[in-house]
């Protein structure tokens, strides 16, 4: 396979790998629907006195409202925190089955690992601003495992190429 045709299929490796992982994410696991905001009962035009009952009850909305998007925050960052771990997981598992395949698949590998990287900034992305709280809990121990599992798998790869090298020479 020549250097052009082996690019395109790393990247179309690439791209279809993000694309499964995402849309499957979202397919899968929906995000929580926000709140929508109480509509105010009437609209005076020009401007008239409020009566209280309605005052009182748009308060009442207000609260309620205010409660739902609470929840509505918690639910989405657990949401966010879910799918940073399975993208990122996703990603990692990607990266290390793209080091671990046989040299003869280089361009096959090379996908893989494009389409993890990518999978995992994805991961990134999603958490948004919930990064800071999600990071104490998930951010170290997926990168650590990411992290020794690469450099092991990397190590493997390049100590075969080295001894292949050698003996073909």
């Amino acid at each position: 396979m020549n250097l052009v045709v082996k690019l395109a299929y790393s990247a179309a490796v690439a791209v279809f790998l993000t694309l499964v992982v995402v849309l499957g994410i979202r397919t899968a696991y929906e995000p929580p629907d926000g709140p929508s905001y109480p509509a105010p009962s009437r609209i005076v035009y020009p401007p008239g006195p409020v009566v209280d009952e309605e005052m009182t009850a748009f308060e009442e909305e207000e609260r309620q409202y205010q409660e739902k998007w609470q929840q509505y925050q918690e639910d989405r960052q657990d949401y966010r925190r879910n799918v940073f771990l399975i993208a990122g997981l996703i990603g990692l598992g990607s990266i290390a089955s793209g080091v671990a395949l046989s040299k003869r698949l280089d361009a096959m590998r090379l996908g893989l690992i494009v389409g993890g990287v990518a999978t995992f900034i994805y991961s990134f992305a999603q958490a948004g601003e919930d990064i800071d709280d999600i990071a104490a809990t998930a951010i170290l121990p997926v990168a650590a495992v990411g992290l020794a599992a690469l450099l092991l798998l990397g190590y493997r790869r390049l100590a075969e190429r080295d001894e292949s090298a050698s003996e073909g020479s």
